[in-house]
């Protein structure tokens, strides 16, 4: 035998003896390519379930927005029609009062007339809003007389 085969045969040998560990190595970075993967995968799952959960919270906060507008105009509109209503009550007693009514006699009235509310509070800001009684639009006056019947207290006074 020859030096070269002497080497070629240590080189098997020596392949041979390796080869479990060189299989190892082979297995080892294979997983460390896996994990180096996974790992950005994780990340990438990550950002993505961040931005879903982002574009949820935007949306959720649009319909809270829209849903406290809703809610505001409603109680906007509630008050209004209170104020519209009192207004209304107090128009409608100072006629009474001035076709001769006094307020013993309104509050002791068989409808349960009672003085009307206090005047409503200034608003902070919108339209004028315009009351029935502007418009001309004022309930009957009941005769002092307690016959009754309607009265209408400019005619009363004239």
């Amino acid at each position: 035998m020859g030096e070269k085969q002497i080497r070629t045969d240590a080189e098997k040998a020596g392949a041979e003896v390796l080869q479990p560990q060189l299989e190892a190595l082979a297995v080892l970075a294979v997983a460390a390519s896996a994990a180096s993967k996974a790992e950005r995968l994780r990340q990438q799952a990550k950002v993505r379930a961040q931005k879903v959960i982002d574009a949820a919270r935007v949306r959720a906060q649009k319909l809270i927005d829209a849903a406290e507008v809703k809610a505001q105009q409603g109680i906007d509109a509630t008050e209004d029609k209170i104020t519209d209503e009192i207004q209304s009550w107090r128009v409608a007693w100072q006629r009474a009062c001035d076709a001769g009514w006094t307020p013993t006699q309104l509050r002791s009235a068989p409808i349960g007339l009672r003085q009307p509310p206090a005047a409503p509070k200034a608003k902070k800001a919108g339209a004028p809003t315009k009351t029935a009684a502007a418009e001309g639009q004022v309930p009957a006056v009941v005769s002092p007389s307690g016959d009754g019947r309607a009265v209408d207290p400019v005619e009363e006074q004239g």
